[in-house]
């Protein structure tokens, strides 16, 4: 698994697909609000890596909690 998109909006659906469609990468999509446990659960479910290259957090003001 190359990365892992959670997403809360269904509303976003179609163009979310399209987007990770880009990628030459396996991209997992995680749909439903996140907490810390649900984030947690997915990164061992994919078997993310702990040495991360690249981290993007766009949680509307629930960035720094999550982290």
């Amino acid at each position: 698994m190359d990365g892992v998109e959670f997403e809360g909006g269904d509303h976003v659906k179609d163009d979310l697909y399209r987007n990770v469609a880009m990628f030459k990468g396996d991209v997992e999509v995680s749909w439903g609000f996140l907490s810390q446990p649900i984030a947690v659960a997915t990164l061992k479910k994919i078997g993310a890596k702990k040495d991360i290259d690249v981290l993007k957090m766009d949680i509307d003001s629930y960035d720094a909690d999550l982290l």
